[in-house]
Protein backbone atom coordinates (compact mmCIF):
# COMPACT_ATOMS: atom_id res chain seq x y z
CA UNK A 1 0.00 0.00 0.00
CA UNK A 2 1.33 3.28 -0.92
CA UNK A 3 1.69 6.01 1.37
CA UNK A 4 -1.19 8.67 0.31
CA UNK A 5 -3.38 5.32 0.53
CA UNK A 6 -2.65 4.36 3.91
CA UNK A 7 -3.12 8.26 4.80
CA UNK A 8 -6.58 7.75 2.67
CA UNK A 9 -7.53 4.06 4.94
CA UNK A 10 -6.33 5.59 8.13
CA UNK A 11 -8.03 8.44 7.88
CA UNK A 12 -11.53 7.00 6.52
CA UNK A 13 -11.25 4.78 9.74
CA UNK A 14 -11.91 7.94 12.05
CA UNK A 15 -14.62 9.85 9.70
CA UNK A 16 -17.44 7.13 12.11
CA UNK A 17 -16.09 8.88 15.08
CA UNK A 18 -16.05 12.29 13.82
CA UNK A 19 -19.23 12.32 11.73
CA UNK A 20 -21.21 9.21 13.02
CA UNK A 21 -24.47 8.18 10.83
CA UNK A 22 -27.41 9.16 12.13
CA UNK A 23 -30.87 8.37 12.15
CA UNK A 24 -32.57 9.84 9.39
CA UNK A 25 -36.17 10.51 11.07
CA UNK A 26 -34.80 11.86 14.32
CA UNK A 27 -31.25 13.03 14.06
CA UNK A 28 -30.04 10.43 16.86
CA UNK A 29 -26.23 8.95 16.09
CA UNK A 30 -27.42 5.63 14.73
CA UNK A 31 -28.09 2.25 15.80
CA UNK A 32 -31.66 4.05 16.95
CA UNK A 33 -33.12 1.32 18.32
CA UNK A 34 -36.53 3.70 18.60
CA UNK A 35 -36.89 4.26 15.00
CA UNK A 36 -35.34 1.28 13.47
CA UNK A 37 -37.76 -0.84 10.73
CA UNK A 38 -37.97 -4.72 9.73
CA UNK A 39 -39.34 -5.22 6.76
CA UNK A 40 -42.14 -7.54 6.11
CA UNK A 41 -41.27 -10.75 7.72
CA UNK A 42 -42.82 -13.91 7.02
CA UNK A 43 -45.25 -15.49 4.12
CA UNK A 44 -47.81 -12.36 2.63
CA UNK A 45 -50.48 -12.77 -0.48
CA UNK A 46 -49.04 -11.77 -3.78
CA UNK A 47 -51.68 -9.68 -4.68
CA UNK A 48 -52.74 -7.74 -1.07
CA UNK A 49 -49.43 -8.13 0.97
CA UNK A 50 -51.41 -9.33 3.50
CA UNK A 51 -49.73 -11.77 6.26
CA UNK A 52 -50.53 -15.53 5.97
CA UNK A 53 -51.42 -17.67 8.76
CA UNK A 54 -48.53 -19.52 10.13
CA UNK A 55 -47.69 -22.69 8.22
CA UNK A 56 -49.08 -21.45 4.99
CA UNK A 57 -46.35 -21.12 2.68
CA UNK A 58 -45.15 -17.75 0.33
CA UNK A 59 -46.52 -16.77 -2.86
CA UNK A 60 -50.97 -18.64 -2.00
CA UNK A 61 -53.13 -15.69 -2.11
CA UNK A 62 -55.38 -14.91 1.39
CA UNK A 63 -58.79 -16.13 1.50
CA UNK A 64 -60.17 -11.84 0.60
CA UNK A 65 -58.40 -12.20 -2.38
CA UNK A 66 -59.46 -15.49 -3.41
CA UNK A 67 -63.37 -14.86 -3.28
CA UNK A 68 -62.40 -11.06 -4.50
CA UNK A 69 -59.93 -10.50 -6.19
CA UNK A 70 -58.59 -6.78 -5.65
CA UNK A 71 -57.74 -6.69 -9.43
CA UNK A 72 -54.09 -5.89 -8.71
CA UNK A 73 -51.37 -8.24 -9.79
CA UNK A 74 -49.13 -7.64 -7.27
CA UNK A 75 -48.48 -5.31 -4.14
CA UNK A 76 -45.18 -5.34 -3.01
CA UNK A 77 -44.88 -3.58 0.75
CA UNK A 78 -41.84 -2.30 2.39
CA UNK A 79 -43.72 -3.03 6.18
CA UNK A 80 -46.05 -3.74 7.87
CA UNK A 81 -47.94 -0.70 9.45
CA UNK A 82 -50.15 -0.17 12.36
CA UNK A 83 -50.64 1.59 15.26
CA UNK A 84 -46.81 0.85 17.20
CA UNK A 85 -45.30 -0.86 13.94
CA UNK A 86 -41.63 0.59 13.89
CA UNK A 87 -42.76 1.48 10.35
CA UNK A 88 -45.31 4.08 11.43
CA UNK A 89 -43.29 7.06 13.37
CA UNK A 90 -41.60 7.53 9.27
CA UNK A 91 -44.88 7.21 7.26
CA UNK A 92 -46.35 9.30 9.63
CA UNK A 93 -43.61 12.29 9.58
CA UNK A 94 -43.32 11.83 5.97
CA UNK A 95 -47.22 12.45 5.39
CA UNK A 96 -48.12 14.35 7.71
CA UNK A 97 -44.88 15.95 9.44
CA UNK A 98 -44.08 18.01 7.04
CA UNK A 99 -40.79 15.80 6.19
CA UNK A 100 -41.17 15.28 2.54
CA UNK A 101 -36.73 14.95 2.92
CA UNK A 102 -37.78 11.45 3.95
CA UNK A 103 -38.61 10.19 0.53
CA UNK A 104 -35.30 9.68 -0.13
CA UNK A 105 -34.60 6.60 2.45
CA UNK A 106 -37.76 5.29 1.76
CA UNK A 107 -38.25 5.91 -2.18
CA UNK A 108 -34.40 3.84 -1.89
CA UNK A 109 -36.24 0.94 0.06
CA UNK A 110 -39.03 1.22 -1.81
CA UNK A 111 -36.73 0.68 -5.27
CA UNK A 112 -34.67 -2.30 -3.04
CA UNK A 113 -37.85 -4.06 -2.52
CA UNK A 114 -39.28 -3.81 -6.04
CA UNK A 115 -36.14 -5.09 -7.78
CA UNK A 116 -36.01 -8.36 -5.54
CA UNK A 117 -39.81 -8.92 -5.65
CA UNK A 118 -41.32 -7.30 -8.88
CA UNK A 119 -43.18 -9.84 -10.87
CA UNK A 120 -44.22 -7.40 -13.82
CA UNK A 121 -41.51 -5.99 -16.08
CA UNK A 122 -39.22 -5.16 -16.75
CA UNK A 123 -39.96 -2.00 -18.95
CA UNK A 124 -42.72 -1.09 -15.91
CA UNK A 125 -43.77 2.17 -15.12
CA UNK A 126 -44.03 3.77 -11.75
CA UNK A 127 -47.50 5.90 -11.21
CA UNK A 128 -48.00 7.36 -8.12
CA UNK A 129 -51.34 8.14 -6.80
CA UNK A 130 -52.10 11.48 -6.87
CA UNK A 131 -53.60 13.89 -4.51
CA UNK A 132 -55.81 16.46 -5.32
CA UNK A 133 -54.70 20.34 -5.88
CA UNK A 134 -56.08 21.76 -3.12
CA UNK A 135 -54.56 18.66 -0.74
CA UNK A 136 -51.18 19.19 -2.30
CA UNK A 137 -51.54 23.13 -1.65
CA UNK A 138 -52.26 22.27 1.81
CA UNK A 139 -49.49 19.70 2.66
CA UNK A 140 -47.12 21.66 0.68
CA UNK A 141 -45.84 18.38 -1.78
CA UNK A 142 -47.37 14.92 -3.35
CA UNK A 143 -45.76 12.47 -1.39
CA UNK A 144 -46.50 9.92 -3.51
CA UNK A 145 -44.81 11.50 -6.40
CA UNK A 146 -41.30 11.73 -4.76
CA UNK A 147 -41.60 8.33 -3.41
CA UNK A 148 -41.99 7.47 -7.55
CA UNK A 149 -39.46 9.63 -8.54
CA UNK A 150 -37.18 8.60 -5.87
CA UNK A 151 -37.39 4.48 -6.72
CA UNK A 152 -37.77 5.19 -10.21
CA UNK A 153 -33.60 7.16 -10.08
CA UNK A 154 -32.76 4.10 -7.52
CA UNK A 155 -34.30 1.08 -9.24
CA UNK A 156 -33.71 2.25 -13.32
CA UNK A 157 -37.64 1.88 -14.08
CA UNK A 158 -39.85 4.50 -15.60
CA UNK A 159 -41.98 6.82 -13.51
CA UNK A 160 -44.61 9.58 -14.47
CA UNK A 161 -47.79 11.21 -13.25
CA UNK A 162 -50.16 9.17 -15.64
CA UNK A 163 -52.95 10.07 -12.91
CA UNK A 164 -55.26 12.82 -11.81
CA UNK A 165 -57.69 13.74 -9.43
CA UNK A 166 -61.38 14.76 -11.12
CA UNK A 167 -62.40 16.11 -7.85
CA UNK A 168 -61.55 16.27 -4.49
CA UNK A 169 -62.97 13.27 -2.09
CA UNK A 170 -63.28 12.99 2.09
CA UNK A 171 -59.92 11.51 3.27
CA UNK A 172 -60.30 7.74 3.07
CA UNK A 173 -59.21 7.10 6.73
CA UNK A 174 -62.93 8.59 8.34
CA UNK A 175 -64.47 6.42 6.33
CA UNK A 176 -65.66 2.46 7.05
CA UNK A 177 -64.56 -0.09 4.24
CA UNK A 178 -67.31 -0.14 1.44
CA UNK A 179 -68.19 3.86 1.87
CA UNK A 180 -63.94 4.08 0.89
CA UNK A 181 -64.58 2.37 -2.54
CA UNK A 182 -68.16 4.50 -3.32
CA UNK A 183 -65.68 7.71 -2.21
CA UNK A 184 -63.39 7.22 -5.06
CA UNK A 185 -65.85 5.86 -7.73
CA UNK A 186 -64.97 8.52 -10.33
CA UNK A 187 -62.31 10.06 -8.70
CA UNK A 188 -59.58 9.13 -11.29
CA UNK A 189 -58.39 9.90 -14.77
CA UNK A 190 -55.39 9.02 -17.23
CA UNK A 191 -53.81 12.64 -18.54
CA UNK A 192 -54.73 12.32 -22.25
CA UNK A 193 -51.05 12.48 -22.76
CA UNK A 194 -50.17 9.69 -21.03
CA UNK A 195 -52.30 7.28 -22.77
CA UNK A 196 -49.96 6.11 -25.08
CA UNK A 197 -47.38 5.73 -22.71
CA UNK A 198 -49.45 3.42 -20.47
CA UNK A 199 -50.72 1.19 -23.21
CA UNK A 200 -49.25 -2.40 -23.27
CA UNK A 201 -47.39 -1.54 -20.25
CA UNK A 202 -46.78 -3.00 -16.91
CA UNK A 203 -47.72 -0.50 -14.04
CA UNK A 204 -46.94 -0.05 -10.47
CA UNK A 205 -48.89 2.17 -8.63
CA UNK A 206 -46.92 4.14 -5.77
CA UNK A 207 -48.79 4.86 -2.34
CA UNK A 208 -48.01 5.28 1.35
CA UNK A 209 -49.99 3.06 2.89
CA UNK A 210 -52.65 0.09 1.49
CA UNK A 211 -55.51 -0.22 3.58
CA UNK A 212 -58.72 -1.84 2.11
CA UNK A 213 -57.04 -1.28 -1.48
CA UNK A 214 -60.27 0.86 -2.45
CA UNK A 215 -58.10 3.88 -4.23
CA UNK A 216 -55.79 1.74 -5.29
CA UNK A 217 -58.47 -0.34 -7.50
CA UNK A 218 -59.97 2.54 -8.33
CA UNK A 219 -56.42 3.68 -10.28
CA UNK A 220 -56.01 0.26 -11.66
CA UNK A 221 -59.43 -0.07 -13.33
CA UNK A 222 -58.95 3.26 -14.97
CA UNK A 223 -55.18 2.06 -15.98
CA UNK A 224 -56.27 -1.13 -17.71
CA UNK A 225 -59.13 0.63 -19.49
CA UNK A 226 -56.41 2.99 -20.72
CA UNK A 227 -54.49 -0.05 -22.32
CA UNK A 228 -52.15 -0.88 -19.68
CA UNK A 229 -50.92 -4.51 -18.96
CA UNK A 230 -51.37 -5.00 -16.18
CA UNK A 231 -51.44 -3.30 -12.42
CA UNK A 232 -49.80 -3.77 -9.43
CA UNK A 233 -48.66 -1.79 -6.14
CA UNK A 234 -45.61 -0.56 -4.36
CA UNK A 235 -46.40 0.95 -0.95
CA UNK A 236 -44.74 1.84 2.25
CA UNK A 237 -47.21 0.16 4.76
CA UNK A 238 -49.66 -2.92 4.56
CA UNK A 239 -51.94 -1.88 7.07
CA UNK A 240 -53.52 -4.72 9.25
CA UNK A 241 -53.64 -5.82 13.23
CA UNK A 242 -50.68 -5.81 15.41
CA UNK A 243 -49.29 -9.52 15.89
Amino acid sequence: MGFFAWIQATAGSFVPWVYPALCELCGGILPCEEHAWVACAGPRCPRCARRLPEGVAGGHTCADCRTAPSGLAQVIALGSYFQRAPLAPWILSFKHGGRPDLAFPLGARLAERLLDQAQLGPGGLLVPVPLHLWRRLGRGYDQAALLAREAAVRSGWDWGPALHRTRATPAQGSLHSRGRGVNVQGAFRVHPEWEGRVRGRDVYLVDDVYTTGATLRACATVLRRAGARRVGALVLGRAERAP
